[in-house]
């Protein structure tokens, strides 16, 4: 990812963010500000967010409730810890957007709804500092939102596709046989070493009937499947890193190499190009898998040794 943010507009949003945590209880006052205006944008929201359509988002009884309060904090604390990281760490940033894009996808948000997130943000802040938002402030937080949601919109779209793949792909009978032998015929012709750890011989014919109709090849490919399913299942969990970390030394154990993961993914595109319909399987939704599982095989390859 990269971000096309010049030093000093970073430097007038970390400065301007500043001023917003000396106001007294800034995280409830910024979040609430935000989600007021969004309402009154956009009532359908409140129904996402567990409001009644018909609410009155300035009244006392929402503004004061566990609910309206915790959605408050939360995106307060979430644009905390992206300003924070706006210099210093752009993977760490990409983590963030990439976890706050799921969220969103969680609640029913759509891409849609971030046309006018820059508008209510920049209006909550000139609300809150006055005279201290300057035209040159408000013009670096428009440059920084205006980025964070192209990067939110990516990832939301990424995940979409993913996510709308997989569900085509299970819905193939014996999806879990069809899909793991396939992947694991293409896995051992590109990358002959990556037998062994799954117990079949290193000269053994990918192509034999001894191979396919082993037991350890037809357990192995089904399991890849299920521990794949479990991922995706996983991908807005917050131990999804431990997971995938903990698959990774397991599989070390067995023998598995951080080289045998480019030709896991190179067979893991190709089994999904040839069992999926041409109208579910395009360039975007296949830079899309190849997205999601280098961050996984990333987490794994790093429990190898």
């Amino acid at each position: 990812m990269v971000f096309d943010i010049d030093c000093m507009c970073t430097f007038d949003v970390l400065e301007c963010w500043e001023d917003v945590r000396r106001i007294e209880k800034y995280e409830d006052k910024f979040g609430s500000l935000v989600f007021q205006k969004l309402f009154e944008r956009s009532p359908p929201l409140k129904l996402l967010f567990g409001f009644p359509i018909d609410v009155d988002p300035t009244s006392p009884s929402v503004q004061k409730s566990p609910r309206f309060t915790t959605h408050a904090r939360f995106l307060t604390s979430m644009l905390d810890r992206t300003v924070n990281v706006l210099g210093p760490d752009i993977d760490l940033l990409a983590e963030i957007l990439s976890a706050s894009a799921k969220k969103h996808i969680r609640f029913g948000l759509e891409v849609e709804h971030f046309a006018y997130m820059s508008d209510v943000f920049i209006e909550s802040l000139s609300e809150l500092l006055g005279d201290r938002f300057t035209s040159m402030r408000r013009d670096s937080w428009q440059t920084v939102l205006d980025e964070i949601r192209t990067e939110m919109v990516k990832s939301m779209n990424l995940e979409k596709a993913v996510f709308a793949s997989w569900s085509k792909v299970k819905e193939i009978p014996n999806y879990r046989e069809v899909a793991g032998s396939k992947l694991f015929h293409s896995m051992f012709l590109k990358c002959p070493d990556s037998k062994v750890p799954f117990g079949i011989p290193l000269d053994a014919d990918p192509d034999s009937p001894t191979v396919r109709n082993s037991l350890a090849f037809r357990v192995h490919s089904v399991r890849f499947v299920d521990m794949l399913d479990r991922a995706l299942t996983m991908m807005e969990a917050k131990h999804l890193s431990e997971e995938m970390i903990r698959l990774g030394a397991k599989h070390g154990k067995m023998g598995v190499t951080p080289s045998m993961f480019q030709s896991l993914c190179e067979a893991l595109l190709q089994t999904l190009g040839e069992i999926l319909p041409e109208h579910a399987w395009d360039e975007d939704t296949r830079e899309a898998w190849f997205l999601m599982f280098s961050k996984l095989s990333t987490q794994m390859i790093k429990a190898m040794p």
